[in-house]
């Protein structure tokens, strides 16, 4: 089983993932509420969100019907005094609902620190043979895991926590060809089945078998429509019509059509092929005559000439010799060397471009310093570079922002978050 669609809580923080969903859960178990009545709760608690809520029921086995009530997970994890324990829960949960998943991102996770893209970059590889999972759902599959505390931020990037540790070696246990076979065998089964075998355990369950009409049992109920009920044309009965004998008619002389409607007890193939034939025979044949073909472009590139380039070189070149104000920023100002970024040069490139995309203002000039310097201390950088969590980063814009010294040069730090 490879579920990859999954929601975070809505308006919640990792940390109070588990007494949100003890919160929810026992609401339920007391009210047994209806879909509105839940949803006016979830509201009232800042909780509601018509996307997710659909996506965590399942994850959470809450049975959603004329009322929702909890299923055997949902009230075995609600039982649950132990917080640990119920954490351990929500992982053998998280773990059952995507092995293949769980296995790759955890075997990664006990190598090295990852962040969330790198870990998204291997699972969407080639190396990687489970089923295909959109960025944003893997994003909450990661949240999930570190709200319950498997896995944890080490610096800028994720690791193992501890107790995701001591579960490592059952995650390698974890036979991934097996997996993908059962999963083969289930399909292949499930195409194999008679559709009267279905509907046989349909009704053995009380439902009604896929594709079946309901029929009520009282009367005044539904009743089915049979072939006389339609008068209009029978395009419902298409798919019965053979289109040989279609091609055949049409190509028939005009004095060979029957345009009446057939017998009522005719059989609704041959009075459908009856029909068929008088409305494509009627029908004058159309010539299509295919519009010329167009070229579009979106974008014209000018055509510039060496003579206009040298003459508006020549002319940057005049002004910056006037330019009464030449001072000039120099990266080692700001502590930076290429040298010490011989193995990383994009981050160097990077680092340099935040740091002239802060320093614009000549009147903050006694402030650019020490800003980039605390900047440097905090490894604002580093985590920018890495792609972390906008919510954490923008977090440094209220440290700075409460900061006197540093209040205005923060106000670049902003519109510098658009760099990731």
């Amino acid at each position: 089983m490879q579920v990859i669609e999954y929601a975070s809580l809505p308006n919640t923080k990792e940390i109070a993932y588990l007494p949100t969903i003890m919160k929810a859960l026992g609401e339920i178990k007391r009210s047994t509420p209806t879909f509105k009545e839940f949803r006016d709760w979830l509201k009232e608690q800042m909780l509601w969100d018509k996307e997710a809520w659909p996506v965590v029921w399942p994850l959470l086995d809450v049975k959603v019907g004329e009322r929702l009530h909890l299923g055997d997970f949902a009230a075995k994890l609600l039982a649950t005094d132990d917080e640990d324990e119920a954490r351990k829960l929500l992982y053998q949960r998280l773990l059952k609902r995507n092995e293949i998943l769980c296995k790759y991102v955890f075997e990664a996770l006990d190598e090295r620190l990852h962040s969330t893209h790198e870990l998204y970059r291997l699972i969407t590889s080639y190396v990687y043979p489970g089923e295909y999972i959109t960025l944003v759902n893997f994003q909450h599959w990661i949240k999930w895991m570190a709200a319950i505390g498997y896995i944890k931020f080490v610096g800028i990037r994720w690791g193992l926590s501890e107790i995701a540790r001591a579960e490592i070696e059952r995650i390698k246990q974890i036979d991934v060809e097996e997996i993908l076979e059962d999963e083969r065998l289930e399909r292949e089964v499930a195409k194999s089945r008679k559709p009267e075998d279905e509907a046989g355990a349909a009704a053995a369950e009380g439902a009604p078998a896929e594709g079946a009409v309901p029929v009520a049992a009282s009367a005044g109920g539904f009743d089915p429509p049979d072939d006389d009920d339609f008068d209009g044309p029978e395009a419902h009965f298409v798919e019965d019509v053979d289109p040989d004998a279609l091609r055949a008619t049409s190509n028939a002389a005009p004095a060979a059509q029957q345009t009446g409607a057939p017998a009522r007890g005719a059989s609704s193939k041959s009075a459908t092929a009856s029909r068929a034939s008088a409305a494509s025979a009627s029908t004058t044949p159309v010539t299509v005559t295919p519009l010329p073909r167009v070229e579009h472009r979106r974008y014209v590139i000018p055509q510039i000439s060496s003579d206009d380039l040298l003459a508006s070189v020549n002319r940057i070149k005049a002004w910056w010799a006037n330019y009464a104000d030449k001072k000039l920023y120099q990266v080692s100002d700001f502590g930076l060397a290429s040298a010490d970024y011989a193995a990383d040069r994009l981050k160097f490139l990077f680092k340099v471009v935040c740091i002239g995309r802060l320093v614009v203002h000549d009147d903050l000039s006694p402030v650019y310093y020490p800003f980039v310097e605390e900047l440097q201390k905090r490894r604002v950088f580093d985590r920018l570079f890495a792609e972390e969590s906008l919510e954490m980063l923008l977090g440094e814009v209220d440290y700075f922002s409460g900061n006197p010294w540093f209040a205005r040069a923060a106000e670049n730090f902003v519109p510098f978050l658009a760099l990731r």
